[in-house]
C-alpha cells in the first residue's frame, strides 16, 4: 500500500489536507468558514496558511512572537507562490 507524506520543516501538506476535507465533510465547503490556529507558526500553521489562500477560506493564527510563521508565508497570495522557510 503506497503511503504519502509530504511532512518537511516548512510544510505539512497531507495534515492540511486530511483537516480541510474532514471540515468540508462536517461543515460543508470550506471558502465561507473561519478557522483558528493558536500555537507555533510552523510548518502546519505555514500549510494552514497556503490551505487558506488556496481553499479561500478565513485563517486567524495566534502564535507567541517569537514563534511566527515565516513573513513569506502571510503575504496573502504570494503564499501561493512562494514556499515558506
Amino acid at each position: 500500500m503506497p503511503v504519502i507524506n509530504g511532512l518537511t520543516d516548512t510544510s505539512h501538506p497531507c495534515q492540511i489536507m486530511a483537516d480541510v476535507m474532514t471540515l468540508q465533510e462536517k461543515k460543508g465547503p470550506v471558502g465561507n468558514t473561519v478557522v483558528a490556529w493558536s500555537g507555533d507558526g510552523n510548518n502546519v500553521a505555514a500549510s494552514w496558511i497556503h490551505g487558506a489562500v488556496r481553499f479561500g477560506f478565513e485563517l486567524r493564527l495566534a502564535c507567541p512572537e517569537q514563534l511566527t510563521p515565516d513573513r513569506r508565508c502571510s503575504t496573502g497570495r504570494a503564499a501561493r507562490a512562494v514556499a515558506c522557510g
